[in-house]
């Protein structure tokens, strides 16, 4: 009986812990989003028909670059939903797209865009 009740009890505790973990990856997914909206979405999300900005491709040069093998919006991308392949890309620049310094994308900003991108691709893997 006392083995049952320490099991029980240990299993008790784990589900505050699991509920804040939610909780804060619900935070740094919302903080993400933030983010991305301030300063990814000018050049990497859909835009209202004719409202595309000439010098900045963005998803119609990565629709050409992956002939729909990916998907060109980063959102729906499982493969960047990680801090260390989107750090690569924000702080190093890829292509047309400038490198980031700490100033300018932190990261925690880079973990927070991290969480929203596993978050938004959850549904694409």
């Amino acid at each position: 009986m006392r083995a049952t009740y320490s099991l029980a009890a240990a299993l008790a505790a784990l589900v505050p812990a699991a509920a804040g973990a939610q909780s804060a990856n619900d935070a740094a997914a919302e903080r993400g989003a933030e983010v991305y909206r301030n300063v990814c979405a000018p050049c990497h999300d859909r835009l209202p028909e004719g409202a595309a900005i000439e010098m900045l491709a963005g998803p119609e040069s990565l629709t050409l670059k992956y002939r729909g093998a990916l998907s060109p919006y980063i959102t729906e991308r499982p493969d960047l939903a990680s801090y260390e392949v989107l750090s690569m890309f924000l702080r190093k620049g890829t292509g047309s797209m400038p490198p980031f310094r700490k100033t300018e994308l932190s990261d925690e900003d880079i973990a927070a865009i991290a969480a929203y991108f596993a978050r938004t691709s959850a549904g694409s893997r």
